[in-house]
């Protein structure tokens, strides 16, 4: 029995609302507001959340909402902590922890969204974030004397700046 199954990768630089996944994970950083676009199709949800202080982006905590108007049905906000400390070990952590959050809800197709302030650092934060999704496909229950079902990740589309071609042109 396999212990892990490695998702089809895609890169790409299309408008988040119209691609075709599950749920969008979206590294987000400490004390900011939650991006405009994903706020409106939440009703608001995630940036009320965000001004009552139940979700402020500390490293790797977690808020999910429902989306409206997206192909995508949920959001999972993951906190990075202080923007200028985001590395990418940040980014594979907090992309491992937005995949188990998908993984947890049985939900197949994951999306991430790499934050366009890492525009410099964009194939390596994109490389960091597809080996966060990866990692989250290490199902170690085989190892286990009871029998259960298994649920992988099948597909992990990462979403960049439309602005930087460094890596969809590569991909």
């Amino acid at each position: 029995t396999p212990v892990h199954r490695t998702p089809r990768v895609v890169a790409t630089n299309r408008q988040a609302a119209t691609i075709d996944v599950d749920v969008w994970v979206l590294p987000h950083s400490l004390r900011t507001p939650v991006p405009a676009a994903i706020d409106r199709a939440t009703d608001g949800e995630l940036g009320r959340a965000v001004e009552r202080g139940e979700f402020i982006g500390a490293a790797f905590e977690t808020s999910v909402a429902r989306l409206t108007g997206w192909k995508a049905r949920y959001v999972v906000l993951v906190g990075v902590g202080a923007a200028e400390g985001v590395t990418a070990g940040t980014l594979r952590r907090a992309a491992t922890v937005g995949a188990l959050a998908a993984r947890g809800r049985k939900l197949p197709r994951v999306g991430v969204l790499v934050p366009d302030a890492l525009a410099g650092q964009m194939p390596r934060a994109v490389q960091s974030v597809v080996e966060g999704v990866i990692v989250a496909n290490y199902d170690g229950g085989t190892y286990k004397t009871t029998s259960t079902s298994r649920f992988w990740i099948e597909e992990c589309v990462v979403r960049v700046d439309a602005a930087d071609s460094t890596v969809t042109d590569a991909a």
